[in-house]
């Protein structure tokens, strides 16, 4: 009796140190090995997301002389003294005359435009010329409106246009 006595307490104590001490140190491994899981996806996720920003920042500068165009194309600012003096050097390269110019200013969403009205003379090849150097200028330009009068002063006859475009900048919120 004493050898079954004895043998129950050492299987109830080896039931009770499984329960105490080996138990708690499987569940324990058990959270470890699904938090590394996790952390592992984790990794990954991160991995990929920086492979995905080095092949953005790759792309910026094998790109970088398009994006400074796009930026000169639609500035960030209304930069008027820029137009002011794009449209006076186009005007006196194209041989017209600048008898007025009138400038407002057009909110949107994204983008804003600054409308531009002038009031030219000259002869028909000033006026092309003029169009094929505002094309080229760097900025975008959208060409609205063309209004052509002919003037007869003394013996010769003048050519008056009335031209209206607008000149596009992003607004301070704005992201391309």
């Amino acid at each position: 009796m004493n050898n079954k006595f004895l043998f129950s307490i050492i299987i109830s104590s080896s039931v009770l140190i499984f329960f105490l001490l080996v138990l708690p140190i499987f569940d324990k491994t058990r959270m470890l090995k699904g938090a590394i899981e996790q952390r592992e996806i984790m990794l990954a996720e991160l991995q990929s997301i920086s492979n995905r920003v080095k092949e953005l920042s790759s792309g910026i500068e094998t790109n970088e002389n398009n994006i400074s165009k796009l930026d000169q194309l639609l500035p960030k600012q209304k930069e008027v003294s820029e137009i002011l003096i794009s449209i006076e050097s186009i005007t006196s390269a194209s041989g017209l005359l600048l008898s007025e110019i009138s400038l407002s200013e057009s909110i949107g969403e994204g983008v804003n435009k600054i409308n531009v009205n002038l009031k030219l003379s000259g002869n028909f090849d000033s006026l092309m010329t003029f169009f094929d150097l505002l094309e080229k200028n760097v900025r975008l330009i959208e060409v609205n409106n063309i209004d052509i009068a002919s003037e007869a002063i003394g013996g010769s006859s003048t050519i008056n246009y009335n031209i209206r475009f607008e000149a596009s900048y992003l607004t301070p919120t704005a992201e391309i």
